[in-house]
Formats: C-alpha cells, sequence, structure tokens
C-alpha cells in the first residue's frame, strides 16, 4: 500500500511539472512600449538667454602710401675716358740676346775640352789664363780666381748672363772692372788674337768651373 501511496505521489508530481511546461512554452510575451512621462514632455523648455555680444572692430592694417615713382630718365651717359695707362717704369735691363744674340747659342754648341786647352796655353799674347787665374778657388792671383765664375758672373751686369759677360770680361776686359781690381791687367786684344769659335771653347770651359 506504502508503495502505490509512493507512485500516486510521484505521478501527481510529474504530472504537475509537464503542466507547468507546457503553459510556459504556450505563452508569448510581448513588449509594450511606453510612452515618456508627459511631466518631462509637458515642461516647458526654458529659452536661453541671449547674451548681447557687442561687435568689437576689426583693426583695419595701415595701408602704406605709395611712394611716389619717379618717371624714368635716361641712364647718365659717362664721357669716354682713355685707356688707363700704367705709371711708366724704367726700361728693362738690355738681355744679353738683345746686345748679343748668338753669344749663348753659340757657347752651348761649343767645345769645352779645346777651352780648358787654350786656357793652359801660352797664346800669341805671351800669356796662359792660367798664369794669371787659379780654377780651383776665389782667391785672386793676378786676376780673380775663377772656381764658380758662372754664378758670380750671372749678377755682375745687368742684362748680362753669364756666357754674355765673360764674352765681354775677355774681349774688352776694361768694359767692367770688378771692385778691387784695376783696369789693364788683362791683355786687352783677345779679340785679335782668338777667333770666336776659340773664344766660345774658352767661355764652355769657363762655365765647368
Amino acid at each position: 500500500m506504502e508503495t502505490n501511496a509512493v507512485i500516486r505521489t510521484l505521478s501527481f508530481f510529474c504530472l504537475l511539472l509537464a503542466v507547468l511546461l507546457i503553459s510556459a512554452c504556450g505563452v508569448v510575451v510581448t513588449p509594450e512600449w511606453e510612452a515618456p512621462p508627459t511631466e518631462i514632455l509637458s515642461e516647458p523648455v526654458e529659452a536661453v538667454e541671449e547674451v548681447a555680444v557687442e561687435p568689437t572692430a576689426t583693426p583695419v592694417p595701415p595701408t602704406a602710401t605709395p611712394e611716389p615713382t619717379l618717371a624714368p630718365t635716361e641712364a647718365p651717359t659717362l664721357a669716354p675716358t682713355s685707356a688707363p695707362t700704367s705709371a711708366p717704369t724704367e726700361a728693362p735691363a738690355e738681355s744679353a740676346s738683345s746686345s748679343d744674340p748668338n753669344v749663348s747659342t753659340m757657347v752651348l754648341v761649343a767645345d769645352p775640352a779645346n777651352g780648358e786647352t787654350l786656357f793652359n796655353t801660352v797664346n800669341a799674347s805671351g800669356y796662359a789664363c792660367s798664369g794669371c787665374h787659379l780654377i780651383n778657388t776665389e782667391a785672386m792671383l793676378i786676376g780673380p780666381g775663377l772656381l764658380g765664375i758662372g754664378a758670380r758672373a750671372e749678377t755682375r751686369v745687368a742684362g748680362q748672363d753669364a756666357p754674355t759677360y765673360l764674352y765681354h770680361s775677355i774681349t774688352n776686359p776694361n768694359e767692367f772692372v770688378v771692385q778691387g781690381f784695376s783696369p789693364g791687367l788683362m791683355p786687352q786684344n783677345f779679340a785679335q788674337l782668338l777667333t770666336e769659335v776659340q773664344i766660345f771653347d774658352l767661355i764652355a770651359y769657363l762655365l765647368t768651373l
């Protein structure tokens, strides 16, 4: 009997649960729109108080007063002037090529070995160059020593290079006399006693000292 009572009780609860489930599934809930409260909509909206803003004057940038323009005028023309002339300068020293155009050229092709022979040989004057001049020093014998004579000859007379100076010293020894020496010590007639070729050979030899 008790078992039957339990079964009936369970059956009742199952049936009740099924009814509740069926009723819950069959009901459709539709949402309803609610109008906004009329109190909020009916309230008058306060007018926004307008504040009158006084217009501010916009600063107007000052306009620059236009400068009066000058009517174009013709460019002044300058009177033509003569080309500037440089201050007069001293005439350049006469070069060796202008006074004796062939000396330097002839010495370049001369024979210094023959010049050495002539230097040590007594010539028609009765003298040998080596009797009056030393070749290994600048010290004086009768005439000046000839060591380095080429370098010194470059500076003796303005406008004369070493070959030209030596040529004049041999052919016209009194034309320029070195300070400390007396004129007339050297024979004045080598230009007649020696040929020009011999003189050029002699100069070529002196330039090797």
